[in-house]
């Protein structure tokens, strides 16, 4: 009898779980920060999600890596000064010069950029930025291809 009632409860925690966990891939517009063709998302104080559209389009359905965006919005702050939108959390500045296109850059002038501690140590990062720690684990399931395909690409 005892096992019976642990089941049904084991079972309806689940069930509870299940039904109350909501897949909304809206974030909070309050964690939202839009700049000319630009949206930043402020998620969770160490991620902020970064999209262009030449359209204004955004994409809002869910990814792999985050399905529920309505999360608590953190703190952060917004401020733009001498050509530059900066969003700051506890964690890490984004720097990004209004009105450019993300991924163009000068390595040596990144127009997009994320200042951020990374076990005692500043790291920043830039799109293009060389990772010797990356794997490029997805690149032969997505397009049955071997190998750094990057070359292709270009």
């Amino acid at each position: 009898m005892i096992k019976k009632h642990v089941l049904l409860s084991i079972l309806g925690l689940f069930i509870a779980c299940t039904v109350g966990a909501q897949d909304n891939s809206m974030a909070d517009e309050k964690a939202i920060v839009k700049s000319g063709n630009m949206r930043f998302t402020v998620l969770t104080p160490e991620m902020i999600r970064i999209e262009y559209s030449a359209k204004l389009q955004f994409e809002d359905r869910a990814s792999f890596v985050v399905i529920n965006r309505h999360l608590p919005v953190p703190n952060f702050t917004q401020e733009e000064r001498d050509g530059y939108l900066y969003l700051t959390t506890d964690k890490l500045e984004l720097r990004y010069k209004l009105g450019t296109y993300p991924v163009s850059n000068d390595r040596c002038n990144p127009n997009l950029q994320i200042t951020l501690d990374v076990n005692g140590v500043e790291e920043v990062w830039y799109p293009g930025k060389q990772d010797p720690y990356n794997l490029k684990g997805t690149t032969r399931t997505l397009d049955r291809a071997e190998g750094d395909v990057r070359e292709w690409l270009e």
